[in-house]
C-alpha cells in the first residue's frame, strides 16, 4: 500500500472513530476519504475494494450500516447518525475492520500506537 493509502485510510478510521463514538455524521462519500479519491476513478486502487474485490464498501460491515439506516431512517434526514445500539454496533464492526485492514497493510505503525497506548494506561 502507498503512503497516500495509508494516510486515506488513517482518515478513514478517524471518521469511523467520530461516527460510531462520536456522534459524527456518516455523510457517504462527501466525508470518506478513499470515496473522496476512488469512487469515480475508473482505476480501482481503493485499500477497501482491493481487500473485498467489490466496490462501494460492499461486504464490509458498512453494508449492514446503510441497509439499517435505510430501512430505518426519515427519508429527510440527509446525514446518517448512530440511531440506537444495534446501529452502533454495526459502526463499531466498522471501524474495527478498516483498523484490521490498515493494520494489515501497514502493522509497524498499529503495533507502536498500541505499544503506546498500553504504557500509558
Amino acid at each position: 500500500m502507498n503512503v497516500k493509502n495509508i494516510a486515506l485510510l488513517e482518515e478513514a478510521v478517524f471518521k469511523w472513530w467520530n461516527i460510531a463514538l462520536g456522534g459524527f455524521p456518516d455523510e457517504g462519500i462527501d466525508n470518506c476519504s478513499l470515496c473522496k479519491e476512488y469512487y469515480w476513478s475508473t482505476v480501482d486502487n481503493c485499500p477497501i475494494s482491493n481487500d473485498t474485490y467489490n466496490n462501494q464498501c460492499k461486504t464490509t460491515p458498512y453494508d449492514d450500516w446503510y441497509d439499517y439506516l435505510y430501512e430505518e431512517r426519515d427519508p429527510d434526514i440527509m446525514y446518517l447518525f448512530v440511531i440506537d445500539k444495534y446501529h452502533r454496533k454495526i459502526a463499531i464492526a466498522e471501524l474495527n475492520y478498516l483498523i484490521k485492514l490498515l493494520n494489515k497493510q501497514y502493522p509497524s505503525i498499529w503495533n507502536l500506537i498500541t505499544n503506546l497506548f498500553r504504557r500509558k494506561n
